[in-house]
């Protein structure tokens, strides 16, 4: 079965963000080794898991989800550190950690953005 596929169906049968990032950083692994590309851009299994730590244990709502996307999708484009540095890594790691390092840059402020309100 191909990783991709593997990816979406243990996730979806367990919902647990680890389990996508486990067979998440086997696809890109693969996907990157066979295209020597540094982020293969039909793959976007890696920034679907920023944005679930974006999200996670975080209050459900339409505004929290909208401003968690937004956010993410600054921070994923931005790349602050560690990030960027997270980025350079070899291989699928640095392909899916830089995505991890935002989403849980984007829950943190988010959590912070919460709090004041």
């Amino acid at each position: 079965m191909h990783p991709i596929i593997a990816t979406s169906l243990r996730f979806h049968q367990s919902g647990d963000p680890a389990d996508a990032q486990f067979v998440d950083h086997a696809a890109h692994a693969r996907e990157a080794f066979e295209k020597l590309a540094a982020n293969p851009g039909p793959v976007v299994i890696d920034e679907a898991a920023g944005f679930l730590f974006t999200v996670a244990f975080l209050p459900h709502g339409l505004w929290t989800t909208v401003a968690a996307f937004l956010l993410f999708r600054i921070l994923d484009i931005l790349k602050p550190p560690p990030a960027r540095q997270l980025e350079k890594l070899h291989g699928g790691w640095g392909i899916v950690l830089d995505d991890v390092a935002a989403g849980i840059m984007g829950n943190l402020l988010l959590r912070a953005g919460l709090a004041l309100l």
